[in-house]
């Protein structure tokens, strides 16, 4: 077999005979997709081809929870309308995004979480998996965009600067975003935890609902009769820490009930202490190959549990919920400092017993 001749540009990327970029260097990566405007899929800028932009949340989800002119709150606090949060993205991937990745997303969800459950078992997380990983990774890179003031004498600084972004983190994950563009065989242990839940009631917020734990890579959706919850670099790790809890549900959880779920699973991931590591690497070939692989210890180790950090992701995701909780003979301000402490708990009761929802 003859190796065809790969072009590894000076800062470590790998550019395809075609001129397809096979590997993003975390340098260029930083700098042409996450702080620059080219299409955050295959890098092309936006001065030498069509761009028709991408949504973060996919139209078909806007569409059917009826999102377009509603919006979702910024890590800044200001709210965004759904219909035009879009990052740069050329027609030539926003289409192939939409074949390979959005419709058969979008078939399987319909059928709500008897259907996803199946689809895992039966094909695996790869699609799932990095649905979820474009979702978070689209929804950061367009924070690199907004500005964190919305008053120009306040500065120009964006959001991902005002929170300090450390881009080398998200590196990964868009090895993975993207490996439907690159044809990346991915390995089991480069994948995070992927976790369905059955969901039940609307808790005032409907039947559609996204957490965004940051700085734990976490992401939940809530879309229907199911949760779709997700870490990103752990290899699975959290998905052994959180088992016991997985364990104990005994029916559908509500939108308060998913919201803690996520501070359980981000949670879990801050106090992972022997953590993997991920490569992508470029083979020649004919066509050329792209491995993306994860190593990690036979079993994972955690810190012992800080309920303050529990309780801070509990604040997070929880804050909005607010007006929709109610705890008997608690103001809300109460129920805050309960959340704070990291010892309140919609799952369980105080003897560990789940909680049906009303």
């Amino acid at each position: 077999m003859l190796l065809v001749p790969l072009l590894r540009t000076q800062d470590g990327s790998v550019v395809a005979p075609d001129g397809r970029v096979l590997f993003f260097s975390a340098e260029r990566f930083a700098k042409d997709i996450c702080e620059g405007k080219c299409c955050f899929i295959c890098g092309a800028d936006p001065a030498d081809t069509e761009f028709n932009d991408e949504h973060i949340l996919p139209n078909w989800i806007l569409r059917r929870f009826k999102l377009q002119r509603l919006a979702i709150g910024l890590p800044n606090g200001r709210p965004h309308r759904y219909g035009s949060y879009v990052i740069p993205c050329c027609v030539s991937c926003n289409s192939l995004l939409g074949d390979m990745v959005e419709a058969p997303v979008s078939k399987v969800f319909a059928g709500g979480h008897e259907a996803v459950c199946e689809y895992l078992k039966t094909h695996g997380p790869r699609l799932l998996f990095a649905w979820m990983a474009l979702i978070f990774l689209k929804t950061h890179l367009k924070d690199s965009s907004l500005r964190e003031h919305s008053n120009h004498k306040d500065g120009d600084m964006t959001i991902a600067a005002a929170a300090e972004y450390a881009w080398g983190a998200f590196h990964h994950l868009h090895c993975l975003a993207r490996s439907v563009y690159t044809g990346a065989a991915v390995a089991p242990a480069a994948y995070g935890s992927l976790i369905v839940l059955p969901a039940g009631g609307t808790d005032g917020a409907g039947l559609f609902d996204l957490a965004d734990i940051t700085t734990a890579q976490t992401l939940v959706i809530r879309m229907d009769d199911f949760a779709l919850c997700a870490v990103f670099d752990d290899s699975c790790a959290v998905l052994q820490g959180v088992n016991h809890i997985i364990e104990n549900i005994e029916g559908p959880l509500s939108t308060v009930q998913i919201r803690e779920f996520a501070a359980h699973m981000a949670c879990c991931n801050m106090h992972l202490q022997n953590r993997p590591k991920f490569r992508c690497r470029v083979a020649s070939g004919r066509p050329p190959r792209v491995y993306i692989d994860g190593s990690h210890d036979a079993s994972p180790s955690f810190k012992k549990r800080d309920k303050k950090v529990f309780g801070a992701f509990m604040e997070q995701v929880l804050r909005g919920a607010l007006p929709h909780i109610r705890v008997p003979g608690r103001t809300p301000e109460e129920v805050m400092a309960l959340l704070q402490s990291g010892e309140a708990s919609f799952i369980f009761d105080d003897n560990d017993k789940f909680i049906a929802r009303a």
